[in-house]
């Protein structure tokens, strides 16, 4: 039981990562986005990293056809 406490913070780190990455992959992708949304955008996942990822998730991502 001792060796639980690194394996838990493992199985909750590497799904948050996971998700800034895709979302960080996407912005950088999205064609919608240009000028400076894009680099506000950029700012914001670099400096507020995961609430970014969700903000930019409910606000840009699932609003695509």
């Amino acid at each position: 039981m001792e060796q639980a406490g690194p394996l838990i913070a493992v199985a909750l780190i590497v799904p948050v990562v996971a998700f800034w990455l895709w979302m960080f992959r996407d912005m950088l992708g999205n064609h919608r986005l240009y000028g400076q949304a894009r680099n506000l955008w950029l700012f914001g996942f670099l400096f507020l990293n995961v609430f970014a990822a969700g903000v930019y998730y409910v606000s840009e991502y699932r609003d695509r056809p």
